[in-house]
């Protein structure tokens, strides 16, 4: 008889016996390789570094002394009796030792309370080898993340679908905590400018790690996938391989100009800006759109030098620039002036505050005194033509800075509808000239501005004329809700733009 037949016995089997006595040995080798495989991790990925309650107060100290002496405008949008307050309450709760990324995880919301776009702790650089979430979600209205591009090696989520959880964390959850370290003045500029951290928001604070499980659904049909991550590397070059300003035709005569931000060499801009408007200007019934979606700003002459094209520049009419000269703001732009001293002077500067580029207010960049000093545009005199022809803008609420106002000077000077999102910056005087300075012991970056255009009263209410808002078919079917939008109102209300004196 076969022996799967053999009836059962109180005694095993003599092999069962004979691998319960050798079975000692064989975890013993297992637990020695799992020990060595942790060590090598161990070794080449180096350890967290640790602060010490002490430490920890006195970067929460630096921080404090950096938001009152060179920060231009820290309470413009918060209370410093709150802020105070919540600061000396967290110094309170430290009690033992902390990472460097628990210390961020403390410390950014704290930062966000400021709610200002520009000022900003920054996270820690992952170690080598890490891997971050490989999706990029478009975060919409009512809480939804759609999928927008897959960087993996072998794509598996369709794109348009809808992730409901990562690593069993509901996508509610994760949004709600994650916002908590996005300074931003309106809904759809924190969820623009969360969308661009989430990778590394998602290992820094949520301590997820690849494979991620993704839970998606698109239509009815309902999945959880394991995806790969892609490498720190990868996710930078990915976010950084933008060009700043980029143009194209999306339909017969229809030129899109686009910018991701205006911090580029004012005589290169000026060149970009001729080649364009001059061509355009050529072509018969030309249209353009300018999109702005997720710019980064940037308080610059180009913002002019671009308005010049669209406007004439003695209706232009901006706030006085107040910068605040510091210890802080003297040492940062004079280790960028030694960097360069051998260099002519001109467009070699163009990174430099520009308004400092005539005769004695160069003393002012070296200046050790704190104060606050305005500055009036200079409204450039140009002889070049202007585009008299219909403009249709787009932004979101990745737009701010310098992007708010130019968008501000458009609508009001032209008229031209506004497509997309509230930009995510609108109250109280856009702000320039980031800082960065490193705290001593956590060795984290703080990031903030030293200029404002000054104002009283916040400065713009701007909002879309005509509202858009993504879906998860637009996504899959490859549309731009933006653009579509942007050629039906070019196609259907030509006659709506007043031709400018």
């Amino acid at each position: 008889m076969p022996l799967i037949w053999r009836k059962r016995t109180a005694t095993r089997p003599s092999s069962t016996r004979f691998y319960r006595r050798s079975s000692a040995p064989w975890q013993f080798v297992w637990a020695l390789a799992v020990w060595l495989t942790a060590c090598q991790s161990a070794v080449s990925q180096p350890p967290d570094p640790i602060l010490t309650p002490e430490q920890v107060r006195q970067d929460l100290l630096f921080l404090q002394d950096i938001l009152d002496t060179a920060h231009v405008a820290p309470w413009l949008h918060a209370d410093k009796k709150i802020f105070v307050r919540k600061r000396q309450r967290l110094e309170n709760q430290i009690f033992w030792p902390l990472t460097v990324s628990d210390f961020y995880a403390s410390v950014a919301p704290l930062v966000a309370t400021l709610n200002d776009p520009h000022t900003r702790l920054l996270p820690p650089s992952p170690p080598n080898g890490v891997r971050l979430f490989p999706l990029a979600l478009a975060l919409e209205r009512g809480g939804r993340a759609l999928v927008a591009s897959d960087a993996t090696a072998v794509p598996r989520v369709p794109i348009g679908a809808e992730v409901i959880a990562i690593n069993d964390v509901p996508i509610s959850v994760i949004l709600t905590k994650l916002g908590r370290y996005v300074a931003a003045e309106t809904e759809s500029g924190r969820r623009r400018r969360l969308q661009k951290a989430l990778p590394l928001l998602l290992h820094q604070v949520m301590q997820l790690r690849t494979p991620f499980k993704v839970t998606w659904r698109l239509g009815y049909a309902k999945q959880q996938i394991a995806v790969d991550g892609v490498s720190y590397e990868d996710f930078m070059h990915q976010r950084w391989q933008r060009k700043a300003w980029q143009t194209f035709t999306l339909a017969p005569n229809v030129y899109v100009l686009k910018g991701t931000h205006f911090d580029m060499p004012p005589e290169a801009f000026r060149k970009y800006c001729d080649t364009f408007f001059r061509k355009v200007i050529k072509t018969p019934n030309a249209r353009v759109i300018l999109d702005l979606r997720d710019n980064s700003g940037g308080l610059t002459e180009n913002v002019l030098t671009l308005l010049t094209w669209l406007v004439p520049s003695k209706q232009m009419a901006l706030p006085p620039l107040e910068i605040r000269i510091s210890d802080v703001f003297s040492k940062w732009y004079e280790a960028k002036l030694d960097a360069i001293k051998t260099e002519k002077y001109g467009d070699y500067l163009a990174w430099l505050p520009w308004q400092f580029l005539d005769g004695w207010r160069w003393r002012l960049l070296l200046s050790d005194e704190q104060q606050y000093v305005r500055y009036n545009w200079k409204l450039p005199q140009v002889a070049h033509p202007r585009y008299r022809g219909p403009l249709v803008l787009i932004a979101n609420g990745g737009c701010f800075s310098g992007c708010v106002t130019l968008l501000d000077q458009l609508v009001r000077l032209r008229g031209s509808p506004l497509v997309g999102e509230a930009p995510g910056e609108l109250a109280g005087g856009q702000r320039a000239l980031p800082i960065i300075r490193v705290l001593p012991n956590s060795r984290l970056r703080i990031e903030f501005p030293a200029a404002r255009l000054a104002a009283d009263k916040p400065l713009y209410s701007l909002g879309p004329t005509n509202p858009v808002m993504t879906t998860g078919a637009d996504l899959a079917d490859g549309l731009d809700p933006y653009y579509e939008t942007a050629l039906r109102l070019l196609a259907t209300k030509v006659h709506q733009f007043a031709d400018l004196p």
